[in-house]
């Protein structure tokens, strides 16, 4: 399974969401492949730590690399890496611009001889663009945080229509779509901004489990480059035990 964490809005998430999902997979025993399709690579920073890159999902979007030549092991068992790195806005800009080949399937042509992995996770830049497009053309379902705010719920919308486009003038092109809150603190307003949500687009697209707003464990993960779901104690991690846990179900 593909599965390709995207919105048009930042600050909801979606890089944690991505990278404690595919670690949820491979504590799971499942083979699993995460591609930092950012060129900020916050991703790649975290896991590989010092470790610098030979060749990046760049190369592979730029022609120049295969993308077995550029999976490196993480410290998780069963997890590996394609890095990113910030040359990969420029090469998004380059992909705009060329007319030979079908530039939106170069990533989903890349994934197609990677057999031996269970799961392929892929995070994204919170943009709409050839890379994000790629993304899309490439996987089976596209997870969507969202928090409870106005600026979110409208990326939710450009999201769709960005999907809903691909879907529509992209021929053999086909994924599902599923929303999660992130974010969730306890008062009138996040509960309503759920309930609206789950009203607008049903449940069948939105996550039972809701990220709740925890602040200190997200950014001790990030800045200790550890893994949030190995907390035992935060409550931010137990819920993204249990989405792990529901994503798995099915």
């Amino acid at each position: 399974m593909i599965r390709a964490i995207l919105t048009v809005k930042g600050g909801v998430g979606k890089t944690t969401t991505a990278m404690n999902l595919a670690a949820g997979f491979a504590y799971a025993g499942r083979k699993t492949l995460l591609i930092d399709f950012d060129g900020q690579a916050n991703l790649s920073n975290i896991l590989l730590g010092d470790q610098l890159p030979e060749k990046t999902i760049t190369d592979v979007m730029a022609g120049k690399a295969e993308i077995r030549e550029c999976i490196m092991p993480t410290r998780v068992r069963n997890l590996d890496i394609v890095p990113s790195s910030i040359y990969l806005f420029a090469i998004e800009r380059r992909m705009l611009q060329e007319t030979a080949g079908i530039q939106q399937f170069k990533l989903r042509r890349a994934l197609k001889s990677l057999k031996e992995y269970d799961e392929i996770v892929i995070d994204n830049n919170p943009s709409l663009n050839m890379c994000s497009t790629n993304a899309l053309c490439a996987c089976d379902e596209v997870i969507i945080p969202t928090i409870a705010d106005k600026g979110s719920e409208d990326g939710i919308t450009l999201t769709l229509e960005h999907c809903k486009e691909i879907l529509e003038q992209i021929e053999g092109v086909y994924f599902d779509y599923k929303i999660l809150i992130t974010m969730l603190q306890r008062n009138n307003t996040d509960r309503n901004y759920c309930e609206r949500i789950h009203n607008m687009y049903g449940d069948e697209h939105v996550f039972k489990s809701r990220i709740r707003f925890q602040a200190k464990p997200v950014k001790d993960a990030g800045f200790q480059s550890g893994i949030l779901i190995d907390n035992q104690k935060a409550n931010v991690a137990q819920d993204y035990r249990d989405l792990i846990e529901e994503v798995m179900e099915g």
